[in-house]
């Protein structure tokens, strides 16, 4: 990706915190926010009522992982937007 991009720009959502410890959710909800759940057994229940949340997450994690000393990024989590 470094020889093939300049900035690597993921359109993430709102649907991570829907995977994320719930106690650590905050009002309003806060960018750090975003964590797993440490028991996998929760893990495992957000996982499978949450598939796209799940998939959202996965990538911005990839990219904390991965992307950080490989090529520059940046993750948009664009909330849910209802009506006109």
């Amino acid at each position: 990706m470094k020889k093939k991009t300049h900035l690597y720009i993921l359109i993430s959502s709102d649907s991570i915190y829907d995977v994320c410890d719930e106690n650590k959710l905050t009002k309003p909800i806060k960018e750090e926010s975003g964590q797993r759940p440490v028991s996998k057994e929760e893990r495992r229940r957000l996982r499978k009522d949450e598939d796209y949340g799940e998939g959202k997450l996965r990538c911005e994690e990839f990219l904390n992982e991965v992307g950080r000393n490989e090529f520059p990024y940046i993750s948009l989590r664009l909330a849910d937007v209802i009506g006109p």
